[in-house]
């Protein structure tokens, strides 16, 4: 069994956020939504400019899991 690693994450993992994130949500609630409002929340609620705010924001703490050295999924707790 491989370890997980939890590592906290800043504005440079942008992208990386986005791409799990958007994975994470389509895989769990594609089937519970049309195409058309699965895209509009993907592409607001993960907007490169949202996420780094987000990132930035000091009562917020991002964090990603590693199984070896891929991301497993992420989690953000606020303050």
């Amino acid at each position: 069994m491989e370890t997980i690693e939890i590592r906290q994450i800043g504005p440079d993992n942008t992208t990386e956020l986005q791409q799990i994130g958007r994975l994470t949500f389509t895989e769990t609630f594609a089937e519970h939504n049309s195409p058309e409002n699965l895209t509009d929340y993907l592409e607001e609620s993960f907007a490169t400019v949202k996420l780094t705010n987000e990132l930035k924001n000091p009562d917020s703490r991002f964090y990603f899991a590693f199984v070896g050295s891929k991301v497993a999924g992420y989690l953000k707790i606020n303050f």
